[in-house]
């Protein structure tokens, strides 16, 4: 959470410790923070310099209420927002606080300091928007004024409220006169009555109005006008009155090629079509929404735009809207395309009766699938915010222990003999040292701070190993069945995580089937459909069950982390989760359909490539075993410190440890003999791992590197271990793991 630009926070609280906690608070959060001890004291800080916030005490010495002070303030002129903290939460302190004008509430409790610096914000944001809109609306006045069209708005009981100065000088009458209904005393006598009719019907329809009228002209000249006037809702969806436009039509000719301009060049779907759903004309955006040409619309049914199979639904609806003859306000709908793209409109429509022409549908779209998918996306990436904020903040420390726990855990297995009665004991606490293992990895999945190495693989391949392993997990009464597409496309991602993203979907199907039933697993190359089309196409894994199926909330809700509807101790709420993360960030998406009582069915989207997996490297030299080489080891963290130590010198290493990066770069430049390797932490106090590695390679060129680390938030470290340039070794790590892994490091070329 960042602040916006250093904001000054006024604390006003007279309890000296308190106030010291809140300015911590949100002097750690980054805010500039100064303090009064009561009410003199505030309104000194606030003639003397800006302040972005307040942050008010209920309860202020010498029986001042805090309430009542920012009234003063108010009435002094001043009135910066104010967050009113106190420790009486009952229901009048806060009608009364929200009527005197206060931004936000928070009750004093052991946990209000935590969210304190988030109210802070929020509230901030809230007043740059306000300001924003009072802005956006002075930029409209100014636009509409400069613009050569006659500009009106009205409100929601269809008064008008504003004219622009094109409209003013039109008419040449002062605004006080034009405003209400009192405009129409410039429109034709003999139109008055019929225009006002369709405008107030219009109104109370609250959908748009065309009215071709004669309105009188400064010299005194009647001129016929187009006037369009379209409602205004907010995002919420209220109704909040009208803007219209008005333009003078008087030379037909004119007339006509306006409407062509406003046709064609319309970023929004514009269509007309008859009685028998007929398509007479399209503009060119309806043409490139629906992705045909106008050849291949005008003149057929309005079918052709969409999916067969919804064919005869479109033309009943069509029917019954002739039927009716009434227009429609704005609605929002979801079509499936003639070519399968799922698109989401919105839309509205209305009738045009031309004299001497059978009445017309016009039909307005606007392909707003970009924005509720973008929508989306701002909203899983908040909530991916917090999961990262937590994986970020323990996963270090937790996979710190884990290598500890799981590494001694390793040494004890191979001191104790097979048949030693702490053996089996041992081997329970490394099982659940994995598990906990397996559970930080799918938090640094979500948070995507887990260091990643994509290749080229055939999912095929992946698919064999995990369902041979799952012959053993799902059960004797689910039934698994393969079906793998012999002539699969290769996929570029890192292969544990497709592991990964296999195996959750299919413990997931298995979950759902506590009786029994089938699991399905097939693949399969595709082009679209589930997924936006792309000219490589995709490489396509399809896991089905014959569950009990999902109600539609908890389909919109299945990728959210931690939502689970699995019995409390039974699941964790991350499995699907870190599965959409990581085929998001592999380029693909996840699509789900599910039935109540009818099971449900995954499709997962990995982008396809043409690149061929690289053929298996094998060194000649390469010892599986431990060495002799003289390897410098870096760990701020005594334990995995003192476990790395003895994995590498029971290898046969001769080893140089450190407790950071500074000790370790001492270390290298106080050593005579040589260095063969630097093994070092990656998130070191003093000098992290990355430049401590640089350091070292200026002294010392040639020495071979290995980072560990729980997780990283370098990116750059992030992408050379994709790229193969740089060796991670990821914690928690085995004490095999460890050995073999700087013994490749110090056989591979250099």
């Amino acid at each position: 959470m960042v602040p916006d630009a250093l904001a000054t926070v006024l604390v006003v609280e007279d309890d000296p410790g308190i106030a010291e906690l809140e300015r911590g608070r949100l002097e750690d959060a980054g805010y500039r923070v100064v303090v009064a001890g009561d009410a003199v004291a505030a309104a000194a800080h606030l003639r003397a310099g800006p302040v972005d916030l307040v942050l008010l005490d209920y309860r202020l010495p010498n029986g001042v209420d805090g309430l009542e002070f920012y009234s003063r303030l108010r009435a002094d002129g001043f009135d910066p927002p104010v967050i009113l903290v106190t420790g009486f939460s009952d229901e009048a302190t806060v009608i009364r606080a929200l009527r005197a004008g206060v931004r936000d509430f928070v009750t004093k409790s052991l946990e209000y300091l935590d969210y304190l610096p988030e109210a802070v914000l929020r509230v901030l944001r809230q007043v740059r928007t306000e300001r924003r809109l009072a802005e956006s609306e002075t930029r409209f006045r100014d636009l509409a004024d400069a613009a050569p069209l006659l500009v009106w708005l009205a409100g929601p009981d269809g008064n008008c409220t504003y004219f622009n100065r094109a409209w003013l000088a039109f008419t040449g009458r002062p605004l006080d006169e034009e405003v209400g209904d009192g405009w129409s005393d410039s429109v034709h006598p003999d139109d008055r009555a019929a225009v006002l009719g369709d405008y107030r019907a219009a109104v109370a329809a609250r959908r748009p109005v065309t009215m071709e009228y004669r309105l009188r002209r400064a010299d005194g000249e009647y001129r016929w006008v187009i006037d369009t006037g379209v409602p205004r809702f907010t995002a919420a969806g209220g109704f909040t009155g009208f803007i219209g436009s008005v333009l003078d039509i008087t030379d037909r000719r004119h007339a006509e090629e306006a409407f062509r301009r406003v046709w064609e060049k319309a970023h929004d779907g514009m269509r007309l079509t008859d009685a028998d759903g007929v398509i007479r004309r399209v503009n060119d955006a309806y043409c490139r929404i629906v992705g045909r040409p106008r050849e291949e619309l005008e003149g057929r049914p309005l079918t052709v735009a969409y999916a067969a199979a919804r064919g005869p639904a479109l033309l009943a609806e069509h029917a019954a809207r002739f039927a009716t003859r009434s227009d429609a306000a704005p609605f929002t709908a979801e079509r499936v395309l003639w070519d399968g793209r799922r698109v989401r409109f919105d839309a509205s429509y209305a009738f045009l009766d031309l004299p001497g022409q059978p009445p017309l549908l016009f039909t307005v779209v606007r392909d707003v699938t970009a924005q509720v998918r973008l929508e989306e996306q701002v909203r899983q990436a908040a909530r991916m915010e917090v999961v990262g904020r937590l994986a970020g903040g323990v996963a270090h420390d937790f996979n710190n222990l884990l290598t500890v726990i799981n590494g001694f855990g390793d040494l004890a297995l191979d001191a104790l003999p097979a048949d030693h009665p702490a053996r089996p004991l041992v081997a329970e606490a490394r099982r659940s040292g994995d598990r906990a293992a397996e559970l930080t990895r799918q938090l640094l999945s979500l948070s995507r701070q887990q260091v990643i190495e994509p290749k080229v693989l055939d999912l095929n391949v992946v698919v064999g190993g995990a369902t041979r392993m799952l012959g053993r997990l799902i059960g004797a009464d689910v039934a698994l069945r393969t079906e793998l597409a012999p002539d699969l496309r290769r996929l570029r991602a890192d292969r544990g995580q497709v592991e990964q993203v296999v195996m959750n979907l299919a413990l997931n199907a298995r979950d759902a089937m506590p009786g029994g039933g089938t699991l399905t697993v097939e693949t399969r190359n595709a082009y679209g459909a589930g997924a936006e089309p792309r000219p490589g196409g995709y490489v396509v894994l399809r896991v089905t069950d014959t569950g009990a199926g999902m109600t539609p909330d908890v389909r919109d809700r299945v990728f959210e982390p931690f939502f689970t509807t699995k019995p409390a101790g039974k699941g964790t709420g991350l499995g699907l989760a870190t599965v959409d993360t990581i085929v998001q960030q592999a380029g693909g998406r996840v699509a789900v359909e599910s039935e109540v009582g009818r099971g449900t069915t995954f499709e997962v989207y990995w982008p396809a490539t043409a690149e061929q997996p690289e053929p298996s490297r094998s060194h000649p030299a390469l010892r599986v075993g431990g060495g002799s080489e003289t390897v410098v080891l870096a760990e701020d963290d005594d334990d995995v410190r003192d476990f790395a130590r003895r994995v590498l010198e029971r290898a046969g290493y001769a080893v140089l440890e450190a407790a950071d990066g500074a000790a370790a770069l001492a270390l290298v430049e106080r050593h005579d003999g040589p260095i063969d390797a630097l093994v070092t932490d990656v998130v070191m106090p003093c000098l992290g791992g990355r430049e401590l590695a640089a350091r070292v390679a200026e002294r010392r060129p040639g020495v071979k590197v290995l980072y560990l680390s729980g997780y990283t938030p370098d990116a750059v470290l992030r992408d050379g271990v994709g790229a193969a340039a740089v060796a991670f070794l990821q914690k928690p790590f085995t004490l095999g793991a460890l050995a073999a892994k700087v013994r490749e490091v110090l056989d591979a070329p250099a």
